[in-house]
């Protein structure tokens, strides 16, 4: 059954792997549409643990569904706070100062 794609739903991001650049989310919502835990790649993870509750939609990708549009729902705090200047940064290789 398709759903579209603005519709959201709430999991918890069960596993993922750097290695392989993939995981799962359990939502029992999504698991009574579609009968498994909902796969996400490595592009859609961003700021997310695994643990973390998450908001998603679902996008089909043949017949398999897909987390999209992920969002730790997760307030991460700081121990402390810093303040700094950048002292310089390089575009082309990703890093600075």
């Amino acid at each position: 059954q398709r759903v579209p794609s603005d519709k959201r739903f709430t999991g918890i991001l069960k596993s993922f792997g750097v290695e392989k650049g993939f995981g799962f989310v359990a939502c029992p919502e999504t698991l009574d549409r579609y009968g498994s835990d909902i796969f996400i790649h490595r592009t859609q993870v961003g700021d997310c643990s695994v643990g973390d509750r998450v908001e998603f939609s679902v996008e089909m990708r043949g017949d398999s569904p897909q987390a999209v549009h992920v969002k730790s729902l997760e307030k991460r705090e700081l121990d402390e706070e810093f303040v700094g200047v950048i002292k310089s940064y390089n575009p082309d290789k990703g890093f600075g100062f």
